[in-house]
């Protein structure tokens, strides 16, 4: 079989079960990279108690209670009915349970042991960890690892068991407490030094964001200096200084809630303002998209579980809801929130395409375009193309004579049939990026 090398640093992105242990063997069997590692316990589920002191993310997953829950129980079966869909053999996998089945036999610990876990960077990610407490022995924890590849060799240091592979790279600790840490030899050092009382560990603003959350999933991350790469129409999130939340549940309701610490109270005002009008936009746009529905049921009522308010200098959003519309839709949009602030996805300087509603007006020999509401676009870049239904179009808004596309802003293409299929194409100016606006279809389309 052939040897599996997986870096720390794509570790750090996997999850609980097969993707764990995957880790704990990329730790033990690659000398590069970042770390993994999952455990808040020690003072308690989810507490900071061992986390460096210049970290500036933590998150905290009650992994336990989200593996047993409907939730992702939910979530999983509808992820695998969508990728179903987009392909025409059987998938191996048919659940939720046989995907937790599959990974024991594979990894040989039962994922569902898997209790807690905590990620921690510092914003370079050179201290990075993961650290997690589990129902699984050590030995059985070390079996696993051995199994998929490298041999573990080990040294004891104040009650804890520091594991390395052949070659002498530290990547996994069994803490005195109970826990374990996957992480480099440098992480390994801080946070034994933070147990020793050598060092402090991580506190402040982002330790008391922290300490405010409670719930299955816990976050908080010092933004202030990270380029979130707002764009115009949540420009405001640029003087956003502390990003945390949580993921709770109470009976059958399950409910998202993000706190966004802005710069003063002003910069908050805007960012509760542009992000409502975002949502009004959207909701405007869903008739423009129906292929939305092939992946989100009712999107409108994901829209509707969304609220926005402001209190001070801080903007809260929630995303609230039963279990069926949380598993839905609602956890791709938690992970896509958590991975923007919390793991720096929010960081590409690519262009982003403007955001805009369009009214289409088909009189039965030409369609007139509408620019409703959104973003103001520049003509050059936005262009008519497809099927006139009596021939081909592929014409920008200035060749209309329009320059700068706005509330009101028209242009009426001629020679139209019922036959018609044309879209609205934004095009970047100089990187090639492009995206379809919106779209409309003649009724012999």
């Amino acid at each position: 079989m052939a040897e599996r090398r997986v870096t720390r640093r794509t570790a750090l992105k996997t999850g609980a079960g097969a993707g764990l242990l995957t880790a704990l063997t990329g730790c033990l069997d690659s000398g590069s990279s970042s770390d993994n590692g999952d455990g808040p316990s020690g003072g308690g589920g989810g507490s900071v108690d061992v986390v460096p002191s210049n970290a500036s993310a933590v998150v905290s997953l009650d992994t336990g209670a989200l593996l047993d829950g409907e939730l992702v129980r939910r979530s999983f079966d509808r992820a695998l009915e969508l990728v179903q869909q987009q392909r025409s053999a059987e998938l191996p996998i048919e659940s939720y349970e046989q995907a937790l089945s599959m990974a024991e036999s594979e990894i040989g610990l039962d994922p569902r042991g898997l209790q807690w876990a905590q990620f921690f960077s510092d914003p370079s990610g050179s201290t990075a960890g993961l650290l997690f407490e589990a129902d699984w022995s050590e030995e059985e924890i070390v079996t696993a690892v051995e199994s998929e590849g490298p041999t573990l060799t080990s040294r004891s240091e104040s009650g804890h068991t520091i594991y390395a592979d052949e070659e002498g790279s530290e990547g996994m600790v069994a803490l005195a407490d109970g826990r374990f840490l996957l992480a480099e030899s440098a992480t390994i050092d801080s946070v034994l030094a933070v147990l020793a009382g050598d060092a402090e560990p991580v506190s402040g603003a982002l330790a008391d964001a922290y300490a405010d959350t409670a719930g299955m999933m816990r976050f908080a991350a010092d933004v202030s200096d990270a380029d979130l790469g707002g764009d115009e129409q949540l420009s405001a999130v640029d003087d956003a200084t502390m990003v945390s939340g949580s993921l709770t549940a109470s009976g059958d309701t399950r409910t998202f809630r993000m706190d966004v610490s802005m710069a003063d109270s002003d910069s908050a005002a805007r960012m509760a303002e542009q992000a409502n009008a975002a949502l009004t936009l959207a909701e405007g746009q869903l008739d423009q998209y129906p292929e939305v529905e092939q992946y989100i049921e009712n999107p409108e009522q994901h829209l509707d579980a969304v609220g926005v308010t402001q209190s001070g200098s801080t903007v809260t959003v929630t995303y609230g809801g039963s279990v069926d519309l949380v598993a839905e839709g609602g956890m791709l949009i938690l992970a896509a929130v958590v991975g923007s602030f919390v793991l720096g996805i929010g960081e590409s300087t690519a262009p982003v395409a403007p955001q805009a509603s369009f009214n289409w007006d088909y009189d039965g020999e030409s369609v007139t375009i509408t620019h409703q509401a959104g973003d103001v676009i520049d003509g050059p870049n936005l262009y008519v193309r497809g099927s006139t239904g009596n021939g081909t179009i592929d014409r920008s808004w200035a060749a209309y004579g329009v320059t700068e596309v706005s509330a009101g802003t028209s242009v009426t293409v001629e020679d139209v049939s019922d036959a018609y299929e044309l879209m609205l194409v934004w095009v970047g100016d100089s990187d090639g990026n492009s995206a379809v606006l919106s779209e409309n279809l003649g009724p012999d389309a």
